[in-house]
């Protein structure tokens, strides 16, 4: 039988591989280190991905219904021993399992909130692991005989990441009620259940650990990324109520019960943005101001980049991601009402920071578009009660434009920016802001002529190289080292030199006809290497090469002495497409008697420089 990853496996039953690869490191670890699995059923031990035999299937999937269900059965008595394996074999009748099935249903029945669909599952599987059938778990399907208890086949099967939620979360609730003051619970049971997504009992829950515990920074953080995701939606909602009036804002006038209903939908919707924002913001600040620490000292402090890195958090939020969305999300109203107080958003913004300069930080979790946006507000903001963090920040943004890190047409855009503008204007002077502003446009039309340079390019190349497919194939059979097959005759290299002639002269009459587009490409010579595309360079090298092959006119001649007068050049000319062609139409030269006044490549380099003469030799081992 044939072999399957066992992430291809989990997904073919049927079983969801989550984020944090729970199911697949669990039935992993036990392929490899219980009884003698891995002997059986493992092909390769080496790394990742574990590859499995085929015969494998029947035992995975009993191992992912086993899973929420482990602690029904007594822990093994050495390191391989897999309890449930000899439980289920022997058919045991043991008091252990049947003790655990009874506080497993009478603690499933004592939460009335429970998902019908568990209960239904844990019913159905506690019938066949009680029932004292032998089940092999290599070869017997629980699943299967779990659907042939009473209504389990009409059941719907849940997915065993699920049914454990459920399990943990019926534990911890247990625990809760006997610690009814520890926030640790309140947190880990929040956070099943925002994996359940019950989202209100969630929020209900955290609510709960942060007024026992009001510094718990993880519990803040699941707080505002619920509050986020609720604004989110009352934003889409108000956009749906304003284009009922096509964005006009209110009916002035409302005369229908509708054109009321719709003044009302919009206030509302407004109402619910600003309620939802407000409370995100308090909670993300919150969050950041006591988030995880990692390690701190007398320099600094080092905070765990995400939630989940701190002990005893499943829920991974990034820090940086909170912080650009609490900046996205604030508004100077907020910091004049003391929503946000100002020196506590300073404070934070600058533990981002892994010195005191005056640099902005370094966000490696946002993308380069997000960490544009968020310059631009913390400009703005830090305009407002930190100039000297405001001309840090300018100047930066200045250093950057003149570096040019980004497009001419992302940095042209965050020049016209109307948030900073003025900002920049006042910090450059009209000279300079003139000459920037100047200076990307000009970069922006010459992108745009050299995204038509490429385009024509392309167009010649497609053109041109097939013509050499067929000599090309000769040319490779003939230089290659392998044995040819008895049945297949070696071409000579008189065929060759045939094929290539004819090629070159079909090529020369396809570039004469493509020659207005050839002209577009290679307007004067000599150009500069890093202002045209390699597409562009490649058919300059190209054509002259095949026209000097045929005619030694003046301008190839001019275009493959300024390619040879540099590496770099000779580098982006000749690319994987063409190296071969090159060689095939230097051995031809050298296999042909040429006219006396066609001079071949080589010994044309070879009266030029010495220096030259090497490069060539280097770059195109002519």
């Amino acid at each position: 039988m044939g072999t399957i990853f066992l992430k291809n496996l989990l997904e073919d039953l049927g079983f969801a591989i989550d984020p944090k690869k729970r199911m697949y490191n669990s039935i992993r670890d036990i392929l490899k280190e219980k009884e003698q699995f891995q002997r059986k059923y493992v092909v390769s031990n080496e790394g990742e991905p574990v590859n499995l035999r085929e015969e494998a299937r029947i035992l995975v999937e009993n191992l992912c219904t086993l899973r929420p269900y482990m602690k029904l059965f007594q822990k093994g008595d050495g390191k391989n021993h897999f309890r449930p394996y000899h439980a289920l074999r022997d058919g045991t009748h043991d008091r252990y399992i049947k003790k655990k099935a009874y506080e497993f249903q009478k603690c499933f029945f004592e939460e009335r909130d429970i998902n019908d669909c568990a209960i239904a599952e844990l019913d159905s599987f506690l019938s066949v692991v009680t029932s004292g059938q032998h089940i092999d778990i290599t070869t017997d399907s629980i699943r299967s005989l779990m659907k042939k208890t009473p209504g389990g086949a009409k059941r719907k099967n849940l997915n065993p990441l699920e049914v454990a939620c459920w399990h943990n979360l019926i534990e911890l609730r247990a625990e809760a009620r006997l610690a009814p003051e520890d926030p640790l619970l309140r947190r880990k049971t929040a956070e099943l259940l925002l994996e359940l997504n019950l989202v209100e009992q969630g929020l209900s829950e955290i609510d709960e650990c942060l007024e026992l515990s009001p510094t718990d920074g993880i519990a803040w953080a699941m707080k505002a990324k619920i509050l986020l995701e609720k604004t989110v939606i009352a934003r889409k909602e108000q956009t749906q109520a304003l284009a009922m009036n096509d964005f006009s804002g209110h009916i002035e006038f409302p005369i229908s019960s509708e054109e009321h209903w719709i003044n009302d939908r919009i206030d509302q919707t407004a109402d619910e943005v600003q309620a939802n924002r407000i409370d995100f913001v308090e909670a993300a600040m919150n969050s950041l101001m006591n988030w995880p620490i990692l390690y701190a000292n007398e320099e600094r402090t080092s905070y765990c980049s995400l939630t989940s890195h701190a002990p005893d958090c499943s829920v991974s939020i990034d820090r940086q991601w909170l912080f650009f969305h609490l900046v996205m999300n604030l508004s100077f109203q907020d910091l004049e009402q003391g929503v946000v107080d100002n020196q506590s958003f300073l404070n934070l913004y600058k533990s981002f920071k892994y010195s005191d300069e005056r640099r902005f930080p370094t966000f490696i979790s946002l993308g380069c578009d997000e960490v544009d946006c968020l310059k631009k507000r913390m400009i703005l903001f830090m305009g407002r009660f930190d100039k000297e963090e405001e001309r840090g920040l300018l100047e930066e943004l200045v250093s950057h434009f003149e570096w040019k890190y980004s497009s001419a047409e992302k940095n042209l855009q965050m020049l016209s920016s109307s948030s900073i503008s003025k900002r920049l204007l006042d910090y450059l002077g009209a000279d300079k802001y003139s000459e920037l502003y100047t200076s990307f446009e000009n970069d922006i039309i010459n992108f745009r002529k050299n995204e038509q340079i490429q385009h024509f390019a392309m167009l010649v190349l497609k053109e041109v190289y097939p013509i050499f497919d067929e000599a090309l194939s000769l040319y490779r059979i003939c230089s290659c080292r392998w044995p040819i097959f008895d049945d297949e005759p070696t071409p000579t290299n008189k065929q060759i030199s045939f094929s290539v002639a004819d090629c070159l002269n079909e090529a020369t009459r396809k570039l004469d006809s493509l020659s207005g587009v050839v002209a577009r490409i290679m307007p004067k010579f000599p150009l500069q290497a890093d202002s045209i595309p390699e597409e562009a360079l490649e058919v300059a090298l190209l054509s002259a090469l095949v026209r000097y092959n045929t005619s030694a006119d003046e301008n190839s001649k001019n275009i493959l002495e300024y390619f040879a007068s540099s590496p770099e050049l000779l580098k982006n000319g000749i690319r994987a497409d063409n190296e071969d062609l090159l060689r095939m139409i230097e051995a031809h030269w050298d296999n042909n008697d040429q006219p006396a006044s066609v001079i071949k490549p080589k010994n044309f380099f070879l009266q030029m420089d010495n220096v030259l003469a090497e490069l060539l030799a280097e770059n195109l081992e002519f």
